[in-house]
């Protein structure tokens, strides 16, 4: 569960921008070769020079010293901190490594250049100029953004919130938690389910509007996970009941498409998508993440809609997400097995969480194509139906265990459905 070399350093740099003084933006840099860490730098002014954090300003008057503001900013980098750093303690820097936490500008490049560096990463990229975009053509070293991987972070965090010399994190096998959305981590009784009815009622020319137990039973089916599909099930299904063939029916599945998203998303995420209850919070996430259990999420919804709940509505930071076409259909296993093989090191132990017959199928057909890992899942059911017919529906497709909400699952409960 270790993290690459080269994120290792990079989550140093990253500290090394704690002790940034500038009040602008703090950046990290660490120079390192063969493994061994030659000088630490972050940006701020000169030794003997008053800080920014301690003036509350860069020059009187002036609250930041940005690039577009006619004053130069009192602060070194912390790409030059690092390397003035090394030559006052005589440590040769050529042929190292740098890793800052933010892409070097035109100064500090041509002086990584004359120190000798042979290789840059960075995490945040640079607003660049015309200048400097010329200048670097002619570069000779690798300048290469690097980002940290979400199991690096979760790690980082598990690490640096424990006491590590007191207490080990726990010794499991690396597990990944994968979620779906709907139902699970939001509640679309009012949203999704209620665009499907209005869409079949739409289409039906009034004639039927599907109750949510009518779309449960649909979906318990195992193969209706798209709304879009599943509404155009139940129309076809509608007039096949009066007697006319499937095959000779016009139906559009674009515009059925359109008409259901301006009715779920509406204009500008004005429509149903605005009323969704979270049934989750951030802390549930955090959670986790302290336990050293990886998570991400195979979803039928689209990017988009999935993008709204776990970015701006919780506040999760560019979750692992598989979502609407970007994978086969829920029951196909395709999406979660893509999902795991994001992660490094390589996943042990998958447990999935759904609120679907189709979710629950995804588990075991994920198993029979993927027999190196330990596949388990978990039903969720959903708020609109708590009922004990729709519990036994889901164990009958094979789920491992039922929950009520997902917040009431916990670690102990993970680790015992490989008990």
């Amino acid at each position: 569960m270790r993290p690459s070399w080269d994120e290792y350093f990079m989550m140093l740099a990253k500290l090394a921008a704690t002790r940034s003084t500038c009040r602008a933006v703090a950046v990290g840099t660490v120079i390192v070769k063969d493994r061994q860490i030659l000088a630490t730098g972050y940006n701020g002014p000169p030794a003997g020079f008053a800080h920014c954090t301690e003036l509350g300003y860069c020059y009187e008057g002036v609250a930041r010293c940005d690039q577009d503001q006619a004053y130069t900013s009192r602060a070194t980098h912390a790409e030059a901190n690092a390397i003035a750093t090394a030559a006052r303690k005589g440590i040769a820097v050529a042929g190292a490594t740098l890793y800052t936490t933010l892409e070097p500008c035109l100064s500090c490049t041509k002086l990584i250049l004359a120190a000798g560096i042979s290789q840059v990463f960075y995490e945040e990229g640079l607003r660049t100029d015309s200048t400097r975009a010329q200048f670097c053509q002619e570069v000779h070293i690798p300048i290469t953004p690097l980002a940290l991987s979400a199991p690096t972070l979760a790690r980082a965090v598990q690490y640096l919130t424990q006491p590590t010399s007191l207490k080990k994190p726990p010794d499991r096998p690396p597990t990944l938690l994968a979620l779906d959305i709907d139902g699970v981590i939001r509640d679309v009784g009012g949203s999704y389910l209620r665009a499907l009815a209005d869409t079949v009622e739409h289409y039906t020319h009034g004639t039927l509007r599907p109750t949510l137990t009518q779309i449960d039973t649909l979906k318990s089916e195992g193969i209706w996970n798209n709304d879009w599909e599943a509404s155009q099930e139940l129309i076809y299904r509608h007039y096949e009941a009066q007697g006319q063939v499937r095959s000779e029916m016009v139906l559009d599945y674009r515009e059925l498409v359109d008409f259901f998203q301006g009715r779920y998303l509406g204009q500008d995420f004005t429509g149903y998508i605005q009323d969704e209850a979270l049934l989750v919070t951030k802390s549930f996430f955090e959670g986790w993440d302290q336990a050293g259990i990886y998570w991400g999420f195979v979803s039928g919804a689209s990017r988009v809609s999935a993008q709204v709940v776990l970015e701006k509505r919780l506040g999760l930071g560019d979750p692992p997400l598989i979502a609407m076409g970007e994978a086969k259909e829920k029951p196909d296993p395709e999406g979660l097995l893509r999902l795991v093989e994001r992660y490094t090191p390589a996943i042990e132990r998958v447990v999935y969480c759904g609120d679907t017959v189709a979710d629950i199928l995804v588990i075991g057909r994920a198993a029979s194509r993927d027999p190196s890992r330990s596949y388990r899942s978990i039903g969720i059911l959903p708020p609109h139906n708590q009922s004990l017919a729709y519990r036994e529906r889901l164990l009958e497709a094979g789920a491992n265990l039922v929950l009520s909400r997902l917040e009431a699952l916990d670690v102990q409960q993970l680790d015992a459905l490989f008990s």
